[in-house]
């Protein structure tokens, strides 16, 4: 459990509680999506999901970093562990 804790530590000073926010997310959705589609699919629906997220951040609603986009492939990383 400590090791656990210092994992989620270390991605949080990495990537912020914005970033932590992508991963844990990209983590759910891919595993979520595991029960229902062919696992090779799943990777590039979160992508998708991602980017357009990122996209819809860059027309003024938010904004648009290549951090969450990181931050997504490492929560679907996790995900598909």
């Amino acid at each position: 459990m400590r090791k656990l804790l210092n994992i989620l530590s270390n991605l949080y000073d990495m990537a912020g509680y914005d970033g932590l926010k992508h991963i844990v997310l990209s983590a759910i959705l891919t595993v979520g999506f595991n029960l229902f589609l062919p696992w090779y699919f799943v990777p590039i629906i979160v992508i998708i999901i991602g980017t357009a997220k990122e996209i819809y951040d860059g027309t003024g609603k938010g904004y648009c970093e290549w951090k969450d986009i990181i931050c997504d492939l490492i929560g679907i990383a996790i995900g598909i562990l």
